[in-house]
C-alpha cells in the first residue's frame, strides 16, 4: 500500500542520527520514506485523530489517485 502525508509531522518512531527527534514528513511526501515495515496499528493511528497531533497525518493512495 502507498500512503501520502496530508499534514506535516515528525515520526517519533523513526529516529536516526539525521533526525534525532523523528523523521520530518512534509505534505505530499510518501510514507514511509524508507522501506521499513510499519505496524498496521501505527498506520491506523496516523490515519486517524488518535495521535499526538489530533488529526490524520497520512492517507492511503489508490493506484488511480497517483
Amino acid at each position: 500500500m502507498t500512503y501520502e502525508v496530508i499534514q506535516q509531522f515528525a515520526d517519533t518512531q523513526d529516529k536516526t542520527k539525521s533526525f534525532p527527534d523523528g523523521r520530518i514528513y512534509s505534505i505530499g511526501d510518501s510514507f514511509p520514506s524508507t522501506k521499513r515495515k510499519i505496524d498496521p496499528e501505527r498506520l491506523k493511528e496516523l490515519m486517524s485523530n488518535k495521535n499526538r497531533i489530533g488529526k490524520a497525518v497520512i492517507r492511503q493512495i489508490n493506484k488511480g489517485d497517483e
